[in-house]
């Protein structure tokens, strides 16, 4: 199910209130009048085997352009809620920019509801006869067709033999978990760029927003690990790692545990992991969202496991991979993710997005101690050495 977000109310000054709403509402009605059009489109050509696509394909295409429309009315009412951030600094709890990038955040996931509901009706009609509860209108008994995650909307090769058949109550709840935060991640990304972009600009104009009413403190989760001020030099501090990986068996948590603890002991370097970092009560999805973007590499601990649910996108796994992704497609620090292989072969462990990665091999007990000071020099960016260049030799003159 999708992640609980904060309610935008309580990060909305009382005088703000119906300015926000009014933002708000225009969201949604843009929102609804996207997921209306393309539903009824998309239904229309699923159920039509005249077009000449497969069903994967037009269902791919069209919550392409449900996502698509998002992206673009997320980057318009972001720019309205800067504006009345940039005028109302005084009263807000942190910056403009990330004040305005906060709703539009809780709108983005607010959505992830309804793409659940689109793709249900997509696929099928629901028998409203039937609706007796309130809990009935979300169609509990719905099952979705095997079309949802075939090539090219998934990973599973396509079959037309069996697109409509159905998959169980457990299989249904994963697909719509994965395709819902996945449809966000476009939108997200988008709000990273424009706020990012507001930033430059502003400090480009000469722009300094007054002093927020209460400052926002920075994220304690990965700012602590960092000193109160955050103003050490790049080049001084030591790297920050994420660690992302596959809760395996007990033997491989405890092995990404050791790992994690000596590179921080020994390694000289700053690792998230969240057996350390995420307490009871926080948001897994948004701890994940930040750890991956603010680190400067990510270490992906790389199974058989991992690479299957990386690949089908499922659990916390599958929720890394679609952040990760969408950095590599963005070509953000490519150097930024790192394989170590824990088990298994190359081949079978690495997802397929990250395949043409070199890795650092850590196979076996104990792992090689040369690879585990090839990973520590990735990750401190120094690199081997060659040997310095000699002088030309003197050439014999054939006879």
């Amino acid at each position: 199910m999708r992640a609980e977000t904060p309610d935008w109310e309580e990060i909305t000054p009382t005088q703000l209130v119906d300015a926000v709403r009014y933002i708000r509402e225009s969201f949604d009605e843009k929102a609804r009048l996207l997921a209306y059009r393309t539903r009824h489109f998309c239904f229309a050509a699923l159920h039509d085997a005249g077009l000449g696509h497969t069903a994967p394909t037009i269902f791919k295409r069209f919550l392409d352009i449900y996502q698509e429309g998002i992206s673009a009315t997320t980057e318009k009412q972001f720019r309205e809620l800067l504006q009345i951030g940039l005028a109302n600094a005084e009263v807000l709890n942190k910056g403009p920019v990330e004040w305005a990038k906060s709703h539009l955040h809780i709108l983005i996931m607010d959505e992830e509801y309804r793409v659940r509901h689109w793709i249900k009706e997509v696929c099928d009609t629901q028998d409203l006869s039937k609706i007796e509860t309130p809990d009935d209108l979300s169609w509990p008994d719905w099952r979705a067709p095997r079309l949802i995650h075939m090539q090219p909307s998934g990973n599973t090769p396509y079959d037309v033999a069996t697109i409509w058949s159905r998959e169980d109550q457990e299989q249904t709840e994963k697909l719509l978990d994965a395709l819902s935060r996945r449809f966000a991640m476009s939108p997200l990304i988008t709000l990273d760029r424009i706020a990012g972009e507001a930033h430059v600009q502003l400090a480009k104009d000469g722009a300094h927003p007054r002093q927020p009413a209460s400052a926002a403190k920075p994220d304690a989760t990965l700012c602590s690990m960092r000193g109160e001020d955050g103003g050490v030099d790049p080049m001084e501090r030591a790297p920050l790692v994420f660690v992302s990986y596959s809760w395996d068996a007990e033997d491989h948590k405890k092995w990404v545990l050791e790992l994690a603890s000596r590179l921080q002991k020994e390694g000289g370097v700053e690792v998230i992991l969240d057996r350390w970092h995420l307490r009871a009560g926080q948001d897994r999805t948004i701890f994940m969202e930040r750890s991956i973007r603010r680190s400067d590499f990510v270490i992906l601990v790389s199974t058989p496991e991992y690479a299957e649910r990386a690949t089908q996108r499922t659990g916390g796994v599958g929720y890394e991979a679609t952040i990760i992704t969408g950095e590599l497609v963005e070509n953000i620090n490519q150097g930024k993710f790192i394989p170590v292989l824990r088990n298994g072969e190359w081949e079978s462990s690495l997802p397929v997005w990250i395949k043409t990665k070199l890795g650092i091999d850590l196979r076996g007990n104990p792992y090689s101690e040369h690879a585990f000071q090839d990973l520590l020099r990735v990750l401190h960016q120094e690199p081997r050495k060659p040997p310095p260049l000699g002088p030309k030799p003197i050439l014999e003159q054939p006879p």
